[in-house]
């Protein structure tokens, strides 16, 4: 299976400071919410797939004593050549894809995070089959 893409762009960034935060110097911790789109037209060997990730929020409801929220989405058109099932196409699409956009989305959490007085957060390694393997609501294609 080959999987081919486009450079991806970064579609939607937001950093906040938590005013109210009292920084305990036992360092920052995170809670994150993954949310990936797709879009493709039924038989096109072509889809745009947007991955965007949430921290210490999820959709509009924000964790009280986060030191910071922060939301930022990258997508990009990914193409393959050759025939593919549906599921292999799925796995491409879900998985690999995820894969190459959050290797987009992890550096600009560390700028974003590191401009700030607060230490600098560095996205942890994700592993992608776990997040997005199984069917999961805010992870549906």
């Amino acid at each position: 299976m080959s999987l081919a893409f486009a450079e991806p762009i970064m579609t939607y960034n937001r950093f906040e400071l938590n005013p109210n935060f009292k920084n305990d110097g036992q360092g920052l911790s995170a809670e994150l919410h993954f949310h990936h789109t797709l879009n493709r037209l039924e038989g096109a060997k072509e889809a745009t797939v947007a991955l965007r990730l949430q921290i210490n929020q999820k959709q509009d409801e924000r964790l009280e004593d986060a030191p910071f929220w922060l939301e930022v989405e990258y997508a990009a058109q990914f193409m393959w050549q050759e025939d593919m099932t549906p599921k292999e196409i799925e796995q491409l699409l879900r998985i690999n894809a995820s894969a190459v956009l959050i290797g987009y989305i992890r550096p600009m959490v560390s700028i974003m995070t590191s401009s700030s007085p607060l230490p600098t957060y560095n996205l942890p390694f994700i592993n992608v089959n776990d997040l997005f393997g199984a069917q999961k609501a805010d992870t549906s294609l």
